[in-house]
Formats: structure tokens, sequence, C-alpha cells
């Protein structure tokens, strides 16, 4: 009796170390498969910039390295700077526009707890309703 409970001590020590491991295991992909998603989705966020203004790779540079700061030394991720500078583009900004523009937006994002979208939306449609230059 007590070989039998001492190899069932064993069998189940066993096996709830393979299922640490297991789980060890899975959290690594999930925070791999994480990083690759916010990669992704910022470099697909750029591409859209430069579908909608057509950046010269200079350009696109001086973006993705703005992005990149604003997600550093603000609230917002550099996946979320790349987007509201899209949003930017679509109201027709300029590149010099859309970068002096960027940053106002996350303040304003930040300050009235907006959305991105929706505080670009309203800084454009003021500056170009008061034709105020970004």
């Amino acid at each position: 009796m007590r070989q039998a409970q001492t190899q069932f001590e064993k069998a189940a020590s066993s096996i709830a170390s393979r299922v640490r491991s297991i789980l060890v295991t899975m959290f690594v992909f999930q925070g791999i498969r994480g990083t690759i998603k916010t990669f992704a989705d910022f470099e697909q966020s750029l591409a859209n910039i430069k579908a909608i203004t057509g950046a010269t790779a200079h350009q696109m540079e001086v973006m993705k390295e703005q992005a990149r700061e604003l997600g550093r030394t603000t609230v917002f991720e550099a996946t979320d700077a790349a987007d509201a500078m899209a949003q930017l583009a679509r109201a027709g900004f300029t590149m010099r526009e859309i970068f002096e523009a960027t940053p106002q937006v996350l303040t304003l994002a930040a300050a009235g707890q907006l959305e991105l979208k929706e505080a670009a939306d309203i800084t454009a449609k003021t500056l170009r309703s008061m034709n105020i230059p970004a």
C-alpha cells in the first residue's frame, strides 16, 4: 500500500510539472504573439499613411520615428499615434501638417478622454473650417 501511494505521488508530481511547463510555454507564446501583432498593426498603420499620402521613404521614416516617440512619451502606443496620423491624412492634411498636428491630437484625446479618431476629426474640422494651418 505504501509503495502504491509513493508511485501515485511521483506520478502526480510529474503530471503537475508537465502542466506547469505547458502553461509557461503557452504564456511565452501568447506574449510573442502579442508582440508580433503589435508590430504588424504598427506597420499596417504606417502603410495606410503611405497609401493615403503618397509619402516618400524619408517622410515615412520621419513619421515612423515621431509615432515611436509619441508612443514612448504619451499614454498612447506608437500604433495609436500612427492611426491618428492616418486619420489626419484622410482629412487631407499634408505630411508636414500631420507631423505638426499629431502631438496635439494625442493631447486632445487624452485631455478630453476621446477616441483618437474623434480627436483627429475634431482637430481636422476645426483647423480646416477656420483656415488655420496645422
